[in-house]
């Protein structure tokens, strides 16, 4: 099961109002941020095919801008090994990972440019201030995305990744390291599910200053040695209040997609109007350049 990440972050009182999401791929996970509806949101995408059909998904929603480039820990190029399911793909390429799912092959490798998090925000004339949240799903390549991001780490509040007991990507970080590295910016993990495979983890850390240690684990809260959270509030919210939140996102989800349905509904029915309208305009030239051509025919046969 997939971690909630509107109750995670209402236990710690984040709130949303920026989000980075690195790896957001056609905009499947966009449901999980349904609730954050003031939130700003920028998505990257390093596939250009995937880019542009995420861009479509989207539409002209105003809080949220689309990007196509591949992020890593440095501005340069890099290969993205494009496999036969798109989402798993990276610009590491793939070692391990192959033994978990051996149905998964590269079918092609697309030359990429590569921005590190804080160059992609200033290309973009973006404040870093203006995030708090980061989410991360790049196959194995996260610690790349975290090692470039010194100047948002500064801002945020919570970030999301994906992640791997083993490495699975040439050079691909493990949970190990992506939480060596974090625990030194004053991150610890307060969640961690296992939807996809046992070994493949998806994580959420909250800043230390942030964390509510009352819903903590004994073994997490031992694990915070940096800037202890200031006044934690026990949360008492239910089970309940969970699923119903988990609901209401997907609802808000299914909505959206109606209304782009009915929106792309309405411009099949226009464009269906507008050729029906030019045929029939055909057909009546076609009427009168045969009258004319009957008239020709009258007026030679009457001249002879």
């Amino acid at each position: 099961m997939k971690l909630n990440l509107s109750q995670i972050f209402l236990d710690h009182k984040v709130k949303p109002r920026g989000i980075i999401y690195v790896g957001a791929g056609e905009g499947r996970s966009l449901k999980r941020f349904a609730k954050f509806t003031n939130a700003q949101i920028l998505l990257i995408e390093a596939n250009p095919v995937t880019c542009e059909r995420l861009k479509m998904a989207v539409g002209d929603r105003p809080n949220i801008q689309t990007v196509h480039m591949a992020i890593a820990d440095q501005n340069s190029e890099a290969t993205l090994h494009v496999t036969n399911i798109e989402s798993n793909s990276s610009i590491l390429p793939l070692t391990q990972y192959k033994k978990l799912y051996p149905n998964l092959s590269e079918t092609q490798q697309i030359p990429v440019d590569t921005r590190t998090i804080d160059t992609i925000l200033a290309e973009l004339n973006l404040l870093p201030e203006d995030f708090n949240i980061l989410y991360l799903d790049i196959q194995g390549a996260e610690l790349l995305a975290l090692t470039g991001a010194s100047e948002i780490l500064q801002h945020l509040d919570a970030i999301y990744t994906t992640t791997s007991q083993h490495q699975l990507f040439e050079r691909g970080a493990t949970l190990e390291q992506v939480n060596a590295f974090l625990n030194e910016h004053y991150f610890t993990p307060v969640a961690q599910a296992t939807p996809y495979h046992p070994s493949r983890y998806e994580v959420v850390y909250i800043h230390n200053n942030l964390i509510n240690t009352s819903i903590l684990t004994p073994e997490i809260a031992a694990n915070i040695r940096l800037h202890p959270p200031t006044e934690p509030k026990p949360t008492e919210l239910k089970i309940t209040l969970s699923r119903l939140q988990e609901l209401e996102s997907e609802q808000e989800l299914l909505k959206y997609q109606l209304q782009q349905h009915q929106k792309d509904l309405g411009k099949s029915q226009s464009d269906f109007q507008q050729k029906h309208k030019e045929l029939e305009n055909s057909q009546s030239q076609l009427q009168q350049t045969q009258k004319d051509l009957e008239k020709s025919q009258s007026d030679f046969q009457q001249k002879q």
